[in-house]
């Protein structure tokens, strides 16, 4: 009985999707705490899950006010890659902040801020 319990959990550690399925950053672009002199076009965020298409949620923020003109969501790589078109933007502290469900209802989110030093 002690070996199928150290089996059966040895199963479960070794399979985190099995046991952590939501939706978590695994990177983006621009990174937190980034800067930048060149124009930023885009934000991209990858995650560990697909996404529900309708449930996707990002907003950016310079000076703690949101900045308007973002595209839609557009994704990608199996609906694990978010891409958001940006406006051209000014010169600033910029926050992202982000909520989105995965395609097994679970809900994730964060914020990451990065400097962008336009001309």
């Amino acid at each position: 009985m002690k070996r199928f319990v150290f089996v059966l959990m040895a199963a479960l550690i070794g399979t985190p999707s099995a046991v952590l399925p939501h939706a978590h950053l695994m990177r983006s672009t621009p990174q937190d705490g980034s800067r930048f002199s060149a124009p930023i076009e885009a934000i991209v965020l990858s995650f560990t899950e697909a996404l529900e298409p309708l449930l996707i949620n990002v907003t950016l923020f310079r000076d703690d006010k949101a900045v308007s003109g973002l595209s839609q969501p557009l994704l990608a790589d199996n609906g694990r890659t978010v891409t958001i078109s940006l406006p051209h933007l000014s010169a600033g502290l910029y926050t992202v902040s982000w909520n989105v469900v995965s395609i097994d209802g679970h809900r994730t989110e964060g914020k990451f801020k990065f400097v962008y030093w336009g001309p």
